[in-house]
């Protein structure tokens, strides 16, 4: 595997980690309290906030779900996942959501858990390569250059495709790209494709690339939400809240609520095209649905989310992403969707 990373690069990344995360910590109590709607007091919580493929997030924010089930969703958004993990370990944010290679680097450097599954991904997420890259099946990329960043769900996308077609990744050359640079590289020829994820693969599908492969016929990838333990443990009704906004906003992703769209659209930096594509790929979990044993992303059958995480795991730590394991014991933890269920 050819992986090109500067230390600069990264002595850079942790001195912007950690200034974000000092930062942070002054924007907000655990618990501040606010007026809402008829006076009602709102219970603040700091979401750690990307912007990405969690469509209930942005339903719940623009149908006012959060404050009608009493808090007050503050984002703090970040453009590392190593700013993230910083922020969680300082007690800077109480929730946020993640794919598996965050969730487990947080779990590394704090005790936080997973509390509810958002989405599945797999089919918003994939290949996309150039008309000239001579590449229209996964055994086209011995020898090609493919940009995707080392460690995300994209790279997990791109090691799983290259394993179940029994390529050694060192047969291709893995470029490290960062997703504000896919479409600059793309666009200028410096790699023959890009495995990445929505809405940027289609926008370079637009622009006369072609998408060859998705995530969903190699892996399942689901989209996580965490929190900090100490969160949790002190305030569960403030969580089971979240659960509870967030189930609502199923039905508005479902019918596609035109203030949703908009509010995705808006927060996303993406056209109306886009933003529906990417709807359309990305599949929500049920809040019941993972209260099963029948499902694969169940949270309470040892067989289901973590035994996803787990593989996922195994991979990382083998081409040395992790450098070591994290502790995966209570890291699934469905006590909030357990409480909100049972009402």
């Amino acid at each position: 595997m050819s992986i090109k990373c500067g230390v600069t690069g990264a002595r850079k990344l942790l001195a912007i980690a950690t200034v974000a995360a000092l930062a942070v910590m002054g924007c907000a109590a655990e618990e501040k309290k606010g007026s809402g709607a008829g006076g009602k007091d709102l219970t603040q919580v700091r979401v750690a906030f990307n912007p990405g493929t969690a469509t209930r997030l942005y339903a719940a924010l623009a149908s006012g779900l959060f404050e009608k089930h009493g808090l007050d969703v503050k984002l703090v958004q970040f453009e590392s996942g190593a700013a993230t993990n910083a922020a969680f370990a300082s007690g800077g944010v109480d929730v946020g959501y993640a794919g598996i290679p965050g969730i487990l680097a947080s779990r590394l450097s704090s005790d936080t858990r997973v509390f509810m599954v958002d989405n599945d991904g797999a089919d918003a997420g994939g290949l996309v390569v150039t008309k000239d890259s001579g590449i229209s099946r996964i055994e086209d990329l011995k020898g090609k250059k493919i940009g995707t960043m080392v460690g995300t769900t994209a790279w997990m996308g791109l090691i799983s495709a290259l394993k179940a077609k029994g390529i050694d990744p060192s047969q291709v050359k893995i470029e490290n790209v960062s997703p504000p640079a896919w479409i600059p590289a793309f666009n200028k020829g410096d790699v023959d494709g890009i495995w990445g994820w929505a809405p940027l693969i289609y926008q370079m599908d637009d622009a006369d690339g072609t998408i060859v492969a998705t995530d969903s016929a190699y892996m399942r990838n689901p989209l996580l939400w965490q929190v900090r333990g100490k969160f949790l443990s002190e305030h569960p009704e403030t969580v089971k809240s979240f659960v509870a906004a967030y189930d609502e906003a199923s039905a508005l992703v479902e019918k596609g609520d035109a203030a949703f769209l908009a509010r995705m659209q808006k927060m996303t930096g993406t056209d109306e095209a886009m933003v529906k594509r990417t709807v359309e790929a990305v599949k929500p979990v049920g809040v019941k649905e993972t209260a099963t044993g029948d499902s694969p992303y169940s949270m309470t059958d040892p067989q289901g989310l973590e035994a996803i995480i787990r593989s996922w795991t195994d991979v990382l730590v083998e081409h040395k992403i992790l450098q070591k394991r994290p502790e995966l014991k209570g890291l699934v933890d469905p006590s909030a969707i357990q409480k909100y269920l049972a009402e």
